[in-house]
């Protein structure tokens, strides 16, 4: 595996590439609170609140271009464009 780096958040962070998602959010440590909540319950992990400023973030959809397109893929591509076009903050950024 080589060493590369992911921007995320305009921040340039050293990975092992390629790796997977998950992969990547256990190498810096970074999971949602739904994967964590049990251990956390039984003090196995510490969880820690992040400034809203840094909690939400904009989540990418990658796939290859030349993949093939379910119907369940593509309705769920439509849904999420469908969601965050209604975003308070995607609201607040077309009207700027």
């Amino acid at each position: 595996m080589n060493t590369g780096f992911v921007t995320a958040n305009g921040k340039r962070i050293e990975s092992r590439l390629p790796c997977s998602l998950e992969e990547f959010l256990l190498e810096q440590k970074l999971l949602p609170r739904s994967v964590v909540a049990a251990a956390s319950r039984e003090g196995r992990v510490a969880v820690h609140e992040l400034p809203l400023a840094e909690a939400r973030v904009d989540t990418m959809f990658v796939r290859r271009r030349d993949a093939y397109v379910s119907s369940a893929l593509s309705a769920f591509l439509e849904r999420a464009r469908r969601i965050s076009a209604d975003l308070p903050e995607r609201r607040a950024d077309a009207a700027e």
